[in-house]
């Protein structure tokens, strides 16, 4: 009896740890219940109804563009978006939540910078502990993802107001031309970059809701002009409040708005259209304006009876046209000089430059060079540092051959006549082969650096005007490991520029070819993640992954203001042609290489221009922009028999960088000289302000302005190639003597 409760005891003790490891479960799963049902709450309270990229739908590859994340749920605080870089490279974007609520619904807005065309978005709303609350997955091209994109180097136009069908006016060329009409306010992003791929923008006001129009859209608008857009803007009796003393848009007017006035004649209007027949046939039926002013630096392409219909006028680094009179005016709409007015107000020179290639021909582009943009070109000098070798085929092939010839017919003669035992092929074959192994290492030690290099190229623009600054920043890091570093910009550079703010990231290839982002290859092999972080409008890349022997290309923009006041006294006498006056460099360093461009001349500096000191243009010899840019040599024979100049032939393949980056900052002032497109920076050009009565001074600083600060420590000791490039615009006073 005791044998048979002894066997039965084990069966016994089975059930109670059976039952006490079921209770024991219980407790742990109500203990974590304590933390589980918080979150997933929230993720049920939380949900992503739809994602809008873009203008209405409309999108650039490489480009900052609009993010309009639709969702029910609050305590949003963070927005995270993972996409792949122009490498192919995974990237993860960390921005504050902005959160708007329009009629019904509820959206975030945001920006994301997306590099390839075969790509995707995974969009995930983050609370303040950084918990997932909602996410949602999207591949581009699918029909239930995001839109294809457009090319990078695409020219967007925007219509706000009335819709004048702007697609029919948009000249076709090289590059993609896209004209969209707004309807809806709330598509206008409240944030600058959201405006990185927008040209020129359209506003006819009299058909705009003033009650929906914001401060901050005043504010963006303001601030997109300033940094290089063209704004064209017609208005009519709605001026005072646009322009008034409490106008909505009285920060870029720069002169007197007053109307409306009843105009009765409309010939120098027909003159610069070109119709078919007259705008005002009866002055009984005049045509309402507003009465403006410009300041004396302006341009006035169209005046009537001393009244100007259209004038032009720099502002900051971008322009901005003036109508008088409303675009959507029945009796403007029923002209048939419509059509040829707003297609004339859109045109530039960029307009002008767009000849036509066959797809052939760009094919043959890319595959002669790798690229079509000047972006393009700057980029191949970026990747060549100096210690960096290029092992040649004919290297390797002559080692692989004598590593055959030795391990070959040069081992087996080596043991039968010199050693004379077969059996020492054994120690023999090793030891050759280590041998090459050695000589394969010494030489690709030889040819690499030890640390990371960095190629800097800069161009610092200011504006003389107002003291604003803006700068661009291409930077290529070689890493001769493969390595992960951390980068920002420096919160004050060494021209003693404080930024203000700034857009640090990848630096994409447009086009099809080899790395390009409308390639249609795999992504990179590198799957690793690095992050792009925005705080108080500043930018920091974090775990930047960088394979051994290669190089990370980056693009930076920044913006500062100038404490110094700028100094210049500039006139252009009209009647005589004369330019005089002076400059004064207002930085703390010195300008070497420097030239002064104005309308289609230029003026050399013979010397440099120091901290301070200033340079009398009274008694300049000036020279032929067109000579200079397009180094016009020889003479040849015209056909009515006079000599003539021949201007050398763009080179594709040269990587000269001063000269490529003169070629982007007045690429519309040359025609199509280099018959590459200058899409991809575009806003770095500033030929339209040589006919806006603006100076730019060019000069070259010694040193970076803004060194990239790599995993918090200044690299100015891994510089390798630096070249900064300073143009200081000053206004021009036309007299006419």
């Amino acid at each position: 009896m005791y044998q048979l409760n002894y066997l039965n005891r084990p069966e016994k003790t089975n059930k109670l740890m059976a039952r006490f490891t079921f209770v024991l479960l219980i407790f742990a799963i109500a203990c974590c219940a304590n933390d589980l049902p918080a979150h997933a709450q929230t993720e049920r309270d939380a949900t992503i109804n739809s994602v809008e990229i873009g203008f209405s739908g409309r999108w650039c590859l490489g480009r900052w563009v609009p993010l309009r994340i639709f969702h029910s749920g609050n305590g949003i605080q963070t927005v995270v978006l993972e996409t792949a870089d122009g490498d192919g490279v995974p990237i993860q974007y960390r921005f504050p939540a902005i959160s708007t609520r329009f009629q019904d619904s509820q959206f975030t807005e945001t920006l994301v910078r997306i590099g390839r065309y075969r790509s995707y978005l995974n969009v995930s709303l983050r609370d303040a502990d950084d918990n997932i609350v909602a996410e949602k997955k999207l591949r581009i091209g699918a029909a239930d993802g995001l839109p294809e994109p457009q090319p990078s180097t695409a020219s967007l136009t925007l219509s706000l107001g009335a819709d004048l069908g702007l697609d029919s006016f948009i000249a076709a060329g090289k590059r993609e031309r896209i004209a969209l009409y707004l309807d809806n306010l709330n598509q206008l992003p409240t944030q600058l970059a959201g405006l990185d791929s927008v040209e020129r923008m359209l506003m006819t006001t009299e058909e705009i809701d003033l009650a929906s129009w914001t401060d901050a859209h005043s504010q963006v608008i303001h601030q997109w002009v300033f940094n290089g857009g063209h704004l064209i803007i017609s208005t009519g009796k709605t001026a005072d409040q646009w322009f008034g003393a409490q106008g909505k848009l009285k920060s870029i007017l720069n002169g007197e708005m007053s109307g409306p006035f009843d105009l009765q004649r409309s010939d120098a209007l027909e003159i610069y259209a070109t119709p078919a027949d007259r705008l005002i046939q009866d002055q009984e039926d005049p045509l309402a304006i507003s009465l403006l002013k410009l300041n004396e630096t302006a341009k006035d392409d169209v005046t009537q009876n001393q009244k100007l219909l259209i004038g032009r006028r720099a502002f900051g680094f971008g322009q901005i046209t003036f109508v008088t009179f409303d675009l959507n005016n029945p009796k403007i709409a029923q002209w048939n000089g419509r059509n040829q007015l707003v297609s004339r107000l859109l045109s530039d020179a960029a307009s002008s430059n767009s000849s036509s290639q066959s797809e052939t021909q760009v094919a043959q582009e890319v595959a002669g060079v790798g690229y079509t943009d000047l972006s393009g070109q700057l980029r191949v000098p970026l990747d060549q540092f100096e210690g960096v070798g290029f092992i040649n085929f004919t290297t390797v092939a002559l080692l692989v051959a004598a590593f055959i010839l030795l391990v070959g017919p040069g081992d087996y003669f080596l043991n039968k006549y010199v050693f004379k035992r077969m059996q020492m092929t054994w120690i023999t074959f090793p030891a050759i082969t280590l041998l090459f192994c050695g000589i394969a290492y010494w030489i690709y030690s030889a040819s690499k650096p030890e640390e990371f290099r960095i190629n800097h190229v800069e161009v610092v623009d200011l504006d003389a005007t107002s003291g604003h600054v803006r700068g661009w920043v291409w930077a290529q890091i070689y890493s001769p490991q493969t390595d992960t570093r951390d980068v920002r910009l420096p919160n004050k550079n060494t021209l003693d520029i404080e930024l203000s703010g700034d857009r640090l990231g990848w630096q994409g290839l447009p086009g099809t070819g080899l790395g390009g982002m409308q390639t249609r290859a795999r992504s990179s092999l590198i799957q690793q993640s690095y992050s792009a972080t925005q705080t108080d409008n500043r930018m920091e890349l974090k775990n930047v992954p960088i394979q051994v022997a290669s190089s990370k290309p980056l693009f930076a923009s920044y913006q500062g203001q100038l404490k110094n006041p700028v100094i210049s006294e500039l006139t252009y006498d009209v009647g005589v042609s004369e330019f005089s006056g002076s400059i004064t460099n207002p930085l703390n360093v010195e300008l070497t290489n420097c030239a002064i461009f104005y309308k289609n001349f230029l003026i050399p500096l013979n010397n440099s221009l120091g901290p301070g000191e200033t340079f009398d243009v009274e008694f300049a010899r000036t020279q032929s922009f067109e000579s200079f840019i397009k180094r016009r040599t020889g003479s040849v024979k015209t056909e009515n028999g006079s000599e003539g100049e021949v201007n050398s032939r763009w080179d594709k393949k040269n990587t000269n960088i001063p000269r490529i980056l003169l070629m982007m900052m007045f690429y519309n002032a040359t025609g199509d000289y280099s018959e590459l497109t200058n899409g991809y920076m575009n806003k770095i050009d500033l030929s339209s302000h040589l006919d806006l009565n603006r100076a730019i001074l060019i000069g070259r600083v010694k040193s970076a302005a803004t060194p990239l600060q790599i995993d918090n420590q200044p690299a100015n000791n891994q510089l390798d190639t630096t070249w900064t490039m300073v143009r200081i615009v000053y206004p021009v006073k036309e007299v006419s003597n």
